[in-house]
């Protein structure tokens, strides 16, 4: 079930995908919101291929907040703290990564959390790796997912691993789960 919302998800992701307008709305979203204010440390991501664009993001959180980014190593999800955008390689998947993978074990205030899909309950569809999955209940942060509107379904069906987001930010909308 999850596999052909994956699938149909990505494909609307791409036919909809509009980096600069859309990607530029979500960020200034995300920005407004009272948890991405009041944060000092983040936890984001780099995006890829048609997720929304987190440069801008990455680049904002830089000048007044702790950031972090995540990392693969061993199987799991681990995060290392960046001093600025130049820090950064492709990992395991291509994303880029800290270079610096010191595992970090600050404590985080916010987590941004991408996907492929998600549903107005929070729940989402990741890659498949189930990485996010793991991490999330011992962050204890809150989280965000980053999206298109094409990428908010009606229905994700629930497995009892799956952590759903807190909030879902969108180009037109903010999805409180």
């Amino acid at each position: 079930m999850k596999h052909e919302i994956r699938k149909k998800a990505l494909c609307a992701r791409d036919e909809n995908h509009d980096p600069v307008d859309k990607s530029g709305a979500i960020a200034k979203r995300l920005f407004q919101q009272p948890e991405y204010q009041s944060a000092k440390s983040v936890l984001l991501y780099f995006s890829i291929g048609s997720e929304v664009d987190t440069c801008k993001i990455i680049r904002d959180a830089l000048k007044t907040k702790k950031v972090f980014l995540p990392f693969v190593e061993g199987g799991e999800m681990g995060y290392a703290q960046i001093q600025s955008m130049e820090g950064l390689e492709p990992g395991k998947y291509g994303i880029m990564e800290p270079l610096d993978k010191e595992p970090s074990s600050a404590g985080l205030d916010l987590v941004v959390v991408p996907g492929i899909a998600f549903d107005e309950s929070g729940h989402r569809v990741g890659y498949g790796g189930g990485y996010y999955d793991r991490f999330l209940p011992a962050a204890n942060a809150f989280t965000i997912g980053l999206a298109y509107d094409a990428q908010v379904i009606e229905d994700i069906p629930a497995e009892g691993h799956d952590c759903p987001v807190k909030k879902i930010v969108t180009e037109t909308r903010v999805i409180t789960c």
